[in-house]
């Protein structure tokens, strides 16, 4: 016989998780909460990925259309990402703390 397995148990779910999550799940943005709170929904913790695509197939094409000098875009996007990443999360994780 097996032993008794709670596969679809999960402790976590009902503490600490709310709607704000799972509306940013459901907008294409688990990167968000993985890089801003910590949090890995479980059974879901590789979604983050999806996000980040679907939020480069959506920006990209856009700046790409926009903008003639395709350079200064890129270094634009590498700027802005470094600063979101090394200045705005740890801001954001202060307030939100």
């Amino acid at each position: 016989m097996l032993p008794h397995f709670d596969l679809f148990y999960i402790q976590e779910l009902n503490t600490g998780y709310n709607t704000f999550f799972f509306l940013l799940y459901l907008l294409f943005l688990p990167n968000i909460i993985l890089a801003c709170y910590g949090v890995i929904v479980p059974y879901a913790s590789q979604s983050w990925s999806v996000g980040v695509e679907e939020q480069f197939y959506l920006i990209w094409p856009v700046l790409m259309k926009f903008f003639k000098n395709k350079l200064v875009v890129l270094f634009s996007v590498i700027i802005i990402y470094s600063g979101m990443k090394y200045i705005g999360f740890p801001f954001i994780n202060i307030f939100l703390g």
